[in-house]
């Protein structure tokens, strides 16, 4: 799966850029997988201090309720 996929971006990038040379293709289709890496690990990250301050904020919550009384 992961060879198909890799072959389709170079591929496309063949195609896009009309770049013949299958190291330099390939040394693109790296970089692009690696920058969309880096992406989804800082997307995943704030996804994960969101639900974090979520969880603290209901936690709070229920501690001030049932110490309220």
């Amino acid at each position: 799966m992961a060879a198909k996929m890799i072959n389709e971006k170079v591929k496309a990038y063949r195609k896009e850029f009309g770049i013949d040379n299958r190291q330099d293709l390939l040394a693109m289709v790296a970089l692009d997988y690696a920058v969309e890496s880096l992406t989804l690990n800082e997307e995943s990250e704030d996804m994960d201090n969101l639900v974090t301050k979520k969880i603290d904020f209901w936690s709070s919550l229920i501690d001030s309720t049932l110490n309220s009384d």
